[in-house]
């Protein structure tokens, strides 16, 4: 045998190996493991969607006018205190029923002056212009913007309180542009969360202990884990909050009063484990959410990385000056909900009321931009948006979901059973070759959606239903154009190698044009038809992988090691 194909086999064997490894957890509860499959057994389970498992599924919506009429009318009041000291005389005020706003001036006023103001500070296009008065209005960019940072502020603000209540897998996604689905697959209490997700969020600003030499903290807390036998682990479904509680109250007698204990939460980007970063802070907060007026990412001129640039109101602008001049070198916890995003450093005083938040270089720019997005979206996620509304709610029980389960496991067996018995009756011992290919490339398929961290759905059970037929359809272009070369008088090894080489291109003209569907289902699909769009667009790559490599081996086997002489099709 060539050794180009022992090396084709070996890869085969080791990743259905791995494919198998990662089914390990999801069909085999760790408890009967031995403790040395620990080490090569992955974590990462398949996850099943809120229809398989039940839970609690909710969708929220935002008014998008009000939306914006809600910030106009923040803008109108910071305006005003921005205009007193220089334009006494002048009066700003918001129109009701809209999303203008009118500045009055004498009519002996600068007005050039003072439109000047208006555009450094603000991003309002100038309307209707009068003797005594002008009206400005938000752009369509600037008005979109800040809908779609309504629903991303509420995304944020209800996913802490989700990482609160403790469930392991929650999906929290935008549906259009002025939706958002929750589904909390496994919840058993759905009053109580219902209760989380439209508690009042808290953010501010507080200052670490600056204690020298610095208190030792996580020395502490390793101490009293071991005492107490402490561990917080969240694949659990443990609440933070209760693990908090008990550390707190175990080092009440050694943290200095006026400091609160505090923890950041950092994810790594590879293994994606969280570890927990304790902050001893400051009780009082400093400047609170109220006070932020926007936060957006910016690109730094200087550097060419990613800033976060923070603007506070007026009346936040004084307070967090006076925190800056006195504070220099020190830093500063972004704390939302009593959890520390961030904690940057003051560099310098900051007078203006706009500030910049700095992260330095990262290897990785991708990371460096989720990190940003996320710290500019914390310091606007300050609460949810009054604007935000329960829309839809639907508690599905367990029993509903194994009934899904079994339904579905029921759909995918006699599926693949019909096709199984299609392929032997029809095609003989290439029939048995292509069930081959078509059980590893379902092994392939789930295996790949446990590793990737998709979560299964009955829609996704229906893509990989769908996925098996495509499959074997290529299996049978394969094997029919086999059969016109031997009826054509050619042998078995040039027969075989025509049928591949002849029908690739109908394969992969057929998978591409189911490609190019599912990934755009993928993209813009939500709910049931992203699910079914994630297993339909793994398993179009496994099936072809499967159908086409791996069938192409065995018939390798068959010439070049049996030199077999005829085919059985």
């Amino acid at each position: 045998m060539p050794r180009s194909w022992w090396f084709k086999v070996l890869g085969t064997v080791f990743f259905t190996i791995l494919c198998l490894l990662y089914l390990v957890p999801s069909f085999v509860s760790s408890d009967r493991l031995p403790k040395w499959a620990h080490y090569i057994v992955p974590k990462q389970e398949l996850k099943l969607g809120l229809d398989l498992q039940g839970g609690l599924h909710i969708v929220m919506g935002i008014d998008p006018e009000r939306v914006v009429q809600e910030n106009t009318a923040v803008f109108a009041q910071d305006l005003a205190e921005e205009l007193k000291s220089k334009f006494p005389s002048v009066e700003v005020k918001k129109i009701e029923k809209s999303s203008d706003i009118e500045v009055i001036h004498p009519a002996s006023q600068d007005v050039k002056e003072l439109r000047k103001l208006v555009r450094k500070r603000y991003a309002f296009e100038f309307g209707e212009q009068k003797e005594t008065s002008f009206v400005l209005h938000l752009s369509s960019q600037e008005r979109s913007f800040y809908i779609k940072r309504a629903v991303e502020q509420s995304i944020e603000a209800i996913r802490n309180r989700i990482d609160e209540f403790g469930v392991a897998e929650p999906s929290i996604v935008a549906e259009g542009s002025d939706r958002i689905v929750i589904q909390l697959p496994g919840v058993q209490d759905p009053a109580r969360a219902k209760e989380l997700i439209g508690r009042t969020a808290k953010l501010e600003f507080k200052l670490v202990d600056a204690s020298e030499p610095p208190l030792p903290i996580e020395a502490w807390i390793e101490q009293v884990e071991k005492e107490k036998g402490l561990k917080f682990d969240s694949e659990k479904g443990e609440k933070f909050s209760d693990y908090l509680a008990q550390v707190r109250e175990a080092l009440k007698d050694k943290i200095p009063k006026e400091r609160e204990l505090a923890f950041e939460k950092q994810v790594d980007p590879q293994t994606q484990k969280a570890r927990w970063i304790p902050y001893l802070l400051e009780q009082k907060a400093q400047v609170t959410g109220d006070h932020v007026r926007d936060a957006r990412v910016v690109t730094n001129p200087r550097t060419n990385l990613y800033d976060v640039s923070l603007k506070f109101t007026a009346q936040g602008a004084k307070p967090f000056a006076k925190l800056t001049s006195d504070n220099v070198n020190r830093r500063l916890a972004i704390v939302l909900d009593g959890m520390v995003h961030s904690a940057p450093r003051i560099d310098e005083p900051i007078l203006n009321g706009e500030a910049s938040i700095t992260f330095g270089a990262r290897d990785d720019l991708n990371q460096l931009l989720k990190e940003v997005q996320d710290t500019a979206l914390v310091l606007r996620a300050g609460a949810l948006p009054t604007t935000i509304e329960l829309l839809e709610e639907r508690t599905v029980g367990p029993s509903l979901g194994a009934d899904s389960i079994a339904a579905g496991k029921k759909s995918l067996l006699l599926g693949l059973l019909l096709v199984v018995l299609m392929m032997v009756v029809y095609y003989k011992v290439a029939g048995v070759v292509a069930n081959v290919a078509l059980v590893l490339n379902l092994v392939f398929l789930l295996a790949l959606l446990a590793m990737f961290g998709a979560t299964l759905t009955m829609p996704g059970i229906a893509g990989i239903v769908l996925t098996l037929g495509m499959a074997v359809d290529a299996n049978v272009l394969i094997f029919e154009r086999i059969r016109e070369e031997i009826r054509s008088g050619k042998s078995a090894k040039v027969s075989i190698q025509a049928g591949f080489e002849k029908a690739w291109s109908s394969i992969l003209d057929a998978n591409l044009t189911t490609m190019i569907a599912a990934l755009a289902l993928l993209s813009e699909g939500t709910g049931p038809v992203k699910g079914f769009a994630v297993t339909l667009t793994i398993g179009i790559c496994t099936s072809v992988f499967s159908a086409v490599f791996i069938s192409k081996l065995f018939y390798d086997f068959f010439i070049l090691k049996l030199k077999i002489e005829k085919v059985s099709i």
